[in-house]
């Protein structure tokens, strides 16, 4: 299962950027995220979502 750690940047200049890293497991990706939450200035909201296929 793969899992992808979305950031979707809510900074004034970047506003609505969106980016986002694989991981192999949701534990990799939750402490990702605690380690980005961590730093002081994060202009972000961060979430991990598991990657399944494309809605049709």
């Amino acid at each position: 299962m793969i899992w992808i750690l979305l950031s979707l940047s809510t900074g004034y200049y970047n506003s609505g950027n969106i980016s986002g890293i694989e991981f192999n497991t949701q534990e990799n990706c939750i402490e990702a995220m605690e380690q980005v939450k961590k730093q002081d200035k994060v202009n972000a909201a961060l979430m991990c979502v598991k990657k399944g296929k494309a809605a049709k």
